[in-house]
C-alpha cells in the first residue's frame, strides 16, 4: 500500500515540477515526449530492488494517468485567423515591391 501512495506522490510531485519549469499547455501538447522519456529514463533512477522498479513504473502511469488528464481537461489553442482575397478585390502589390 505504501508503494501506491509513494508512487501517486511521486507522480504528482514530478508534474508539479514540470508544470512550475514549462508551461501546462507545452507540457499537455507534448505529453508523448513526456510520457515515453519518463517511462524509459525513471527506472534507472529507482533501479537496484524491486521496490524501487515497482515504485517507477507505478510513478510513470501515474504521470501518464495525470497528463492524459491535463489534456482531456485543457481547452486547445485557437487556430489563427487566415485572410483571404476574394476574387472581386484588388490586391496592391506595391508594398512588396
Amino acid at each position: 500500500m505504501e508503494i501506491l501512495v509513494l508512487s501517486l506522490l511521486s507522480g504528482v510531485g514530478i508534474v508539479f515540477t514540470l508544470t512550475r519549469a514549462i508551461r501546462w499547455r507545452y507540457l499537455v501538447k507534448y505529453h508523448l515526449v513526456f510520457d515515453i522519456a519518463f517511462t524509459i529514463l525513471l527506472p534507472f533512477l529507482f533501479k537496484g530492488s524491486f521496490d524501487g522498479m515497482v515504485l517507477a513504473v507505478l510513478t510513470g502511469i501515474t504521470v501518464s494517468v495525470l497528463l492524459a488528464l491535463g489534456r482531456a481537461f485543457t481547452p486547445a489553442p485557437k487556430a489563427p485567423r487566415i485572410e483571404r482575397y476574394n476574387d472581386n478585390q484588388s490586391v496592391s502589390y506595391e508594398r512588396y515591391l
